[in-house]
């Protein structure tokens, strides 16, 4: 559709909806030349948003192949121009891949101060299937800086949360 209205930013839409597909069927490398296309027609036709959509995504591809220091580099920038933009809750998401590579990365103290923003935002929009899990999240990295009793909490709190989601299967795992 975008080629036939001769929209390159619904190319570029399309293009990051096929890499999140890749990036759950696990085609890592395919996901992240998609997004990288994405992000070059969002860039080219002077969209910086659009641009920093394609890293929330391809922070996932890039954290799976071991692109840890691009991925950081890539992910900061474009939660400073969503920030701008005032997209609270996809900065929540950017938040919550930061804390994921950082963790990633051996840095767990940073990732936590990145999880406390996600988890704020999100709380502030209501309980939703991704505060949840970034609380999950949030326990294992509590757990990592010996915050034993902070991360039980959390866990139970995680868990109560899925319950309330109707995710009881997930509520199981938190177990």
């Amino acid at each position: 559709l975008g080629t036939l209205a001769e929209a390159p930013t619904v190319v570029a839409l399309g293009y990051m909806s096929e890499a999140f597909t890749f990036l759950v069927q696990g085609r890592n490398r395919d996901s992240l030349a998609r997004f990288d296309e994405a992000a070059a027609l969002f860039r080219a036709h002077g969209d910086e948003v659009g641009w920093a959509r394609t890293q929330i995504g391809r922070t996932g591809s890039c954290v799976m192949l071991g692109f840890f220091d691009e991925a950081l580099e890539r992910a900061r920038e474009a939660r400073a121009i969503l920030e701008r933009a005032g997209d609270r809750l996809r900065v929540a998401s950017i938040d919550t891949n930061l804390a994921l590579l950082l963790e990633r990365m051996n840095r767990p103290a940073e990732a936590l101060a990145y999880s406390e923003r996600a988890l704020a935002a999100y709380h502030s929009a209501g309980l939703t299937h991704r505060a949840v899990a970034t609380l999950s999240n949030h326990a294992l990295l509590l757990w990592r800086l010996g915050r034993v009793r902070e991360a039980l909490d959390a866990h139970r709190e995680a868990r109560q949360g899925l319950v309330s989601l109707g995710a009881t299967v997930d509520a199981a795992r938190e177990d």
